[in-house]
């Protein structure tokens, strides 16, 4: 009889172990994607600062007729939209990579 209860109690703090385990991993990949987020909104506002001040640069350089100044502001314009379309094709291509996996499992 007590070998029936020993199993039990055995089994039931595996049970709850692995409960845990279960809970702890569901937490972490929360606390992942929330990094994430975070991560993708600061580099969608850092690609647009430096496309606006690319912009800005170009329209003064325009303005007071210093063609550097211009040419800098396209430069700038041009490497953050540039940027910004390397971590889209990135993404996707984690996307794509991603879809692949769960069509295996």
């Amino acid at each position: 009889m007590s070998s029936t209860i020993d199993r039990a109690k055995v089994k039931a703090r595996h049970e709850a172990h692995r409960a845990r385990g279960k809970a702890a991993h569901e937490a972490h990949r929360a606390r992942e994607k929330a990094r994430h987020e975070v991560d993708r909104a600061k580099d969608a506002a850092r690609h647009e600062m430096d496309r606006a001040r690319g912009k800005a640069k170009e329209i003064a350089g325009r303005m007071t007729g210093d063609e550097r100044l211009e040419a800098e502001g396209r430069t700038d314009r041009f490497r953050a939209e540039l940027r910004k379309a390397w971590r889209g094709l990135g993404r996707r291509a984690r996307g794509v990579r991603d879809s692949f996996r769960k069509g295996r499992s």
